[in-house]
């Protein structure tokens, strides 16, 4: 079977050597499921693993001459893959990075000498793509974490004149403040903000952070605490003889005691804390953010007034994180790197 697949490959590889030069051909507005099928199944046949930005074989390549056409037949199908649809953003991102990895072989042909200037330029800019994968990282880590907000970094580009390849430059990372879905718990000490606003809660050092985690419970001394122990403010404590609690969308926490179990008891009252730049945050750890001056002072009051949302008890607040936006952002990072790799190359500069 491989025998076959590597006469199959061979076969296509002196087809593409002896080919006419590719005409550019417009990209179809309705593409058959044919022509996507015919391409995964070249791919099978061809029975390649994908390692960084080329093509291995299974078995050893053996001669020079064949890794050279195996190069060649990986950029006939990076053509090939181009001129079929994309869905969404996955299709864009796999064009982008085709386009980048043809930019990057360019730009490796046509490295001069090595400028330092230029060379401090691409490794920082591979820098800022190894911090956006971080963030990425973080983002799908987080995906499961109750209220937590994706992080996202502010991008910029220049152009490396040698070798015209477009080179990020890394801005500030940020929170992107979208509401997650609400998911129902039926658990009565879990509240969820179903609008703007965080509940305050005293951190180990004394201060004040800020949270969207809703999943509380209770400590020792009966008091409302978050996930990691962090009081509630204002302090609410519920009695030790508590038959049921019951918290309503304007925040006011009741229940009943055994002691009378046929009325209804007060035990506090919720308040919420919205910025006017939620962005500004500072992310201090454990879900917990703190107050910046890039964030402004708070705007605190009762749930439901002054802009802030209102309170859904038994529900959480899921993140807001797209688990396949994402992916394709990795992917569209790694293959920029593998462009970046290539380029310092060829100045002679190597790096893993």
């Amino acid at each position: 079977m491989v025998r076959s697949s590597v006469a199959f490959t061979l076969s296509l590889v002196v087809g593409c050597q002896v080919a006419p030069a590719p005409v550019a051909v417009a990209p179809c507005a309705c593409p058959s499921r044919q022509a996507n099928d015919e391409v995964n199944r070249l791919i099978a046949q061809l029975q390649f693993q994908r390692l960084g930005d080329g093509f291995e074989p299974v078995e050893p390549a053996g001669t020079s001459e064949l890794a050279a056409r195996l190069a060649t037949l990986n950029e006939h199908l990076g053509e090939l893959l181009l001129r079929l649809p994309g869905t969404g953003a996955a299709g864009a991102a796999d064009a982008s990075a085709a386009r980048g990895e043809r930019a990057g072989a360019a730009a490796v042909a046509a490295a001069g000498p090595a400028d330092p200037a230029d060379l401090d330029l691409l490794r920082q800019a591979l820098g800022v793509v190894e911090q956006q994968r971080r963030v990425c990282l973080q983002n799908l880590a987080n995906v499961n974490t109750v209220g937590w907000k994706k992080r996202a970094m502010y991008v910029t580009t220049v152009m490396h004149a040698p070798t015209g390849v477009e080179l990020p430059v890394a801005g500030p990372v940020h929170m992107v403040c979208t509401a997650g879905a609400l998911e129902i718990t039926d658990r009565s000490l879990d509240v969820a903000i179903d609008g703007d606003g965080c509940f305050a809660v005293v951190l180990p050092d004394g201060t004040c952070g800020y949270t969207r985690d809703g999943t509380f419970h209770l400590n020792a001394d009966g008091k409302l605490v978050t996930g990691s122990g962090n009081v509630l403010l204002p302090e609410i404590t519920v009695p030790n003889d508590t038959l049921e609690i019951s918290i309503d969308p304007e925040g006011c926490v009741s229940g009943r005691c055994a002691g009378s179990p046929d009325t209804s008891t007060r035990f506090g009252q919720l308040t919420l804390h919205r910025f006017v730049n939620p962005s500004g945050l500072l992310a201090v750890g454990a879900n917990v953010l703190r107050q910046t001056e890039a964030s402004g002072p708070p705007i605190t009051g009762t749930p439901g007034s002054n802009g802030l949302g209102t309170l859904k008890q038994g529900f959480v607040e899921r993140s807001n994180v797209q688990v396949l936006d994402e992916l394709v952002n990795l992917q569209a990072l790694d293959r920029q790197r593998a462009v970046l790799v290539r380029v310092l190359a060829g100045y002679g500069v190597f790096v893993r």
